[in-house]
C-alpha cells in the first residue's frame, strides 16, 4: 500500500449539474455538493466539513445512491441504494419523506423510473413509470400518500420547473412562463401570474424574492420563470427571474445574468440561501424581510465567491500560504490555504489562460488572449505593472529565484528578466505546443538558458504529453499523457512505465521530500475522485503539506498530505511565511488624506457639538427663568391673599366683637384652616420650585460630563489612529528600503 496519500481538507466550488443543490441540515448549517464531494458549512464558525462521494470508476457504470449520517464525524456513510431490477445510469433527483423514514429518486430516461425504499433496511417498495421519450422531469418530492398517482386537472400545456407541498392536500408549481399554480386535492384552486415585474422594478430592487400568502395574486405582461419554491409556515417563497448583486460591486459580469437554480429556508425561516447557475451561494436574513412591507431581501455571499467556469491555471508562492487560480469565467483569484479564504479577487475584459505567483508573493503573472501581464498583489487589488507581448499564453512560471520567468505561446518559451523585462531567449523545438513549464534546481534543466540548446528531450510518437514534474533529486522526470502510462524519464530515456486505470492522467505533481518516488514496481496508490470534471492543475505548496488541485468544473480543492499513520510530511526546507502586503504611494495618501478628513471631521463634531450644548445650556436657563418668575409671581400673589384675607378677618372680628362666643370661635375656626390650607399650598409650590431646581443641576451635570466623554473619545480615537498610521508608514518605509537592498543586490548579482 501507499505510504503517503491525500486527504480532502476543504474546497472552494459548487457543483451546478446537481438538482436542488443547497439545502439546511439545522438552522446554522448549509449542504451543498462541490466537486465529487459535500460540504457542511457552518455560517456563524465559517467553517466547513467535507466527506467525500464513494464509488470507483467501474461502480459509476451503475448509478446507487449514498446516505450519509452527518451526525456523525466527517459524515460516516450509512447506507448504499441500488435501484434493484432495473438498469440505470443516472438519478436525476431524489427526496426524503417528511419523517425521514422513506427516500425516492427519480432515474433518467429512457426509462424515467421512481423508485420508493425504505432506506434503513436497503429496501425498494415500490416503483412507477413516470414518463416518456418526449418529457423530462426535472423534481420529485413525496407525501404520505406514497406513489398513489392523482391526475392534476389541468386545461392548458404547462412547462413545470419546480413544486412543493404546502399541505397534505396542497401543492404549489412555478411554470416557465412566470406563473404560480396551487392544486388541492388534484383541482387547480388558484393561479397566480407574476409577470408585472418588469426590468426596471428589478434593477431598483437589491433582490427578487417573492413571498405570498396563497390568496394573493399578481398580474403582469413580461413573462419570469419560477424556477424554485420553497414552503413556508403562513406561505411559500419563491424565485421570480435573476438576482442583482451588490456583494461585489466590480463584477464585469454582472450577477444579475445569474438565474437562481434552487433555494431553501432554515427550520426556523430566518434565513434564506441560493444557488444559481454560475455557481454561486447567497444567503440572506428573511427576519428583516418580514417587516419590510415590499418583500425585499438584500442577499450576500454566504461565504465567498467561486469561480463559475473551468479553472486554467494554477500556482503557488515560497513566501505567504496563497495560491493564485484563473479560469474562463475572466476571474483571477487569491485563496489563503492556512485560514481558507479568498483574499483577492478580479475579474478581467478577457479570458484568463494561465497565471504564476513571484516567490515573493507579491507579483503574479496572468496569461490572456493577447497580452501577458505581470501584476501587483496590493492590499485589496490586483494591478497591472507592465504587459508582454506574447499572445495566447497558455503557461507560465517564475524561476525559483524570481529574477526570470518564462511563458509560452504555442510551442515557443520565452525567457524574460524581472528585473529589466528584457525577452533574454526564445526556445524552440517544441513539434506541438507547450503544455507545462517547471524550473530546474539551478534555473535550467531541459533548455541550457544561455544557449537555447536543448540539455535533454524524450519523444514518444504515440503520446501526447499533457503534464510533467521533476523528481525530489531533480534528476528524473515524472510524465504523464494521453497513452495512460505515468512515465519515468532520465537521460532521454523512458526508464519505467506505470500504466493507470481507466482514464488517461492529465497532471502530476511529485514531493520534494522523496516520499513518494521512486515508482511502485507494482499499482500500488490510492486513488479517489475528488472533482467531477478532468483535473487541469496539481501542484504541491512549497511546505510540502497540501495537495492543490483545480478541474474543469470550477472547484478548487485543498488535500492534506499525510502518511499512513495519519501524520504531515516532515520537510528539512525551512519555510517562513510573511504577512507584509504591498500598498501603492497613491493610495497610501488617499489613506492619509481619509485620516486627515476624518480628523477635521472630528472637530467639526466636536464644535456641533459644543454649539449645540451652548444652545441647550441657553433653553434650560430661559425656562428656568421663566419658571422662577412663575413661580415668585404666585407667592407674591399667595402673600397678598393671605394679607387680605387676615385683614378681613380682623375686620369680621371688629366687627362681630359683640356677637357671642360661638360665633367668634367659629370664625376663627375658619380663618385657621383658611390659613393652613394656603401654608400648604404655598409649601408645596415652594418644593416643586427646588425640585426643578435640582433638575436643571443635575442636567447641566450630565452634559458636562457628556462633553468631557466625548473630547476624550474624540481625542483617544484619533491618537489611536495617528499611531495606528505612522506605524504602518514606518513598516511601508522600512519594506521599501529593504527592497531597494534587495535590488540593488540582485543588479549587482546580475552584473557579475
Amino acid at each position: 500500500m501507499a505510504t503517503v496519500v491525500a486527504q480532502p481538507h476543504f474546497i472552494f466550488g459548487l457543483r451546478t449539474s446537481v438538482t436542488n443543490n443547497v439545502c439546511f441540515f439545522d438552522e446554522d448549517t448549509v449542504v451543498f455538493p462541490s466537486g465529487n464531494n459535500c460540504v457542511c458549512y457552518n455560517s456563524p464558525n465559517a467553517a466547513k466539513g467535507l466527506f467525500q462521494i464513494p464509488g470507483s470508476i467501474r461502480e459509476w457504470r451503475e448509478a446507487t445512491i449514498t446516505v450519509f449520517d452527518l451526525q456523525h464525524e466527517q459524515g460516516r456513510k450509512r447506507k448504499i441504494l441500488t435501484p434493484g431490477d432495473f438498469h440505470v445510469q443516472e438519478f436525476i433527483c431524489m427526496a426524503f419523506s417528511p419523517d425521514t423514514k422513506f427516500l425516492i429518486g427519480q432515474t433518467g430516461g429512457p426509462d424515467w423510473v421512481l423508485i420508493l425504499w425504505l432506506w434503513e433496511k436497503q429496501k425498494v417498495l415500490a416503483t412507477v413509470t413516470t414518463g416518456a421519450q418526449s418529457i423530462q422531469l426535472l423534481g420529485v418530492s413525496i407525501h404520505r400518500r406514497l406513489l398513489k398517482t392523482d391526475q392534476l386537472s389541468q386545461s392548458r400545456v404547462c412547462i413545470f420547473l419546480c413544486h412543493t407541498w404546502l399541505t397534505q392536500d396542497r401543492v404549489v408549481a412555478g411554470t416557465d412562463s412566470g406563473h404560480i399554480l396551487i392544486f388541492e386535492s388534484g383541482e387547480l384552486r388558484r393561479e397566480i401570474n407574476l409577470r408585472n415585474i418588469t426590468s426596471k422594478e428589478r434593477a431598483d430592487r437589491p433582490v427578487e424574492m417573492k413571498k405570498f400568502k396563497e390568496g394573493d395574486v399578481d398580474e403582469s405582461s413580461a413573462p419570469l420563470k419560477i424556477t424554485a419554491v420553497a414552503p413556508l409556515s403562513k406561505g411559500f417563497a419563491c424565485s421570480a427571474g435573476q438576482i442583482p448583486s451588490d456583494a461585489w460591486g466590480t463584477e464585469l459580469v454582472p450577477a444579475d445574468s445569474q438565474e437562481i437554480h434552487s433555494l431553501c429556508i432554515s427550520p426556523a425561516e430566518e434565513t434564506i440561501v441560493i444557488s444559481t447557475d454560475r455557481g454561486q451561494l447567497y444567503s440572506a436574513t428573511l427576519s428583516s424581510t418580514h417587516k419590510n412591507k415590499e418583500g425585499e431581501a438584500h442577499f450576500e455571499f454566504l461565504n465567498q465567491s467561486f469561480h463559475s467556469k473551468p479553472i486554467t491555471g494554477l500556482s503557488a508562492c515560497l513566501r505567504k500560504p496563497i495560491v493564485a487560480t484563473c479560469s474562463l469565467d475572466r476571474s483571477v483569484r487569491i485563496w489563503n490555504y492556512e485560514n481558507k479564504s479568498l483574499e483577492l479577487y478580479k475579474e478581467f475584459q478577457e479570458e484568463a489562460y494561465s497565471v504564476a505567483l513571484h516567490p515573493t508573493g507579491h507579483l503574479i503573472l496572468v496569461g490572456f488572449s493577447d497580452k501577458l501581464r505581470l501584476m501587483n498583489l496590493i492590499v485589496d487589488d490586483i494591478r497591472t505593472f507592465k504587459e508582454f507581448a506574447v499572445r495566447g499564453c497558455r503557461e507560465c512560471a517564475f524561476s525559483h529565484g524570481g529574477h526570470m520567468f518564462a511563458a509560452v505561446s504555442g510551442n515557443v518559451i520565452s525567457v524574460y528578466s524581472v528585473t529589466s523585462f528584457e525577452n533574454i531567449i526564445n526556445l524552440k523545438g517544441h513539434n506541438g505546443k507547450v503544455r507545462g513549464i517547471e524550473w530546474g534546481p539551478d534555473d535550467k534543466r531541459l533548455w541550457n538558458i544561455q544557449t537555447g540548446k536543448r540539455e535533454s528531450e524524450s519523444v514518444v510518437k504515440t503520446c501526447s504529453y499533457t503534464g510533467m514534474s521533476f523528481s525530489s533529486d531533480y534528476k528524473t522526470i515524472i510524465a504523464v499523457g494521453t497513452d495512460h502510462m505515468l512515465k519515468e524519464i532520465q537521460d532521454c530515456q523512458v526508464l519505467r512505465e506505470v500504466p493507470a486505470d481507466e482514464v488517461a492522467h492529465s497532471a502530476v505533481a511529485v514531493s520534494r521530500t522523496g516520499r513518494v518516488y521512486p515508482l511502485p514496481t507494482q499499482k500500488e496508490w490510492v486513488m479517489f475522485q475528488a472533482h467531477c470534471a478532468p483535473v487541469t492543475k496539481m501542484i504541491i505548496t512549497l511546505d510540502e503539506q497540501f495537495l492543490v488541485t483545480v478541474s474543469e468544473d470550477g472547484c478548487l480543492l485543498i488535500s492534506k498530505i499525510i502518511d499512513k499513520e495519519g501524520r504531515r510530511l516532515k520537510t528539512n526546507r525551512q519555510i517562513i511565511h510573511t504577512e507584509e502586503v504591498l500598498v501603492t504611494k497613491s493610495d497610501l495618501e488617499e489613506k492619509n488624506q481619509t485620516m486627515l478628513e476624518l480628523k477635521m471631521r472630528l472637530e467639526e463634531m466636536q464644535m456641533e457639538n459644543e454649539y449645540q450644548l451652548r444652545l441647550k445650556d441657553i433653553n434650560y436657563n430661559e425656562k428656568i427663568k421663566a419658571l422662577s418668575e412663575s413661580f415668585t409671581q404666585q407667592i407674591e400673589s399667595l402673600e397678598k391673599t393671605q394679607q387680605a384675607l387676615k385683614s378681613e378677618m380682623e375686620k369680621q372680628e371688629f366687627e362681630y366683637h359683640e356677637n357671642s362666643a360661638e360665633v367668634l370661635e367659629k370664625h376663627s375656626k375658619e380663618v385657621k384652616e383658611l390659613e393652613k390650607s394656603y401654608s400648604q399650598k404655598l409649601i408645596v409650590e415652594h418644593e416643586r420650585f427646588m425640585d426643578l431646581q435640582c433638575q436643571f443641576e443635575k442636567i447641566t451635570q450630565d452634559y458636562e460630563l457628556k462633553l468631557q466623554a466625548a473630547a476624550e473619545s474624540s481625542s483617544q480615537a484619533l491618537e489611536e489612529q495617528k499611531h495606528t498610521y505612522e506605524a504602518q508608514l514606518q513598516e511601508r518605509n522600512h519594506l521599501l528600503a529593504q527592497t531597494q537592498d534587495q535590488t540593488k543586490e540582485q543588479i549587482a548579482d546580475y552584473k557579475r
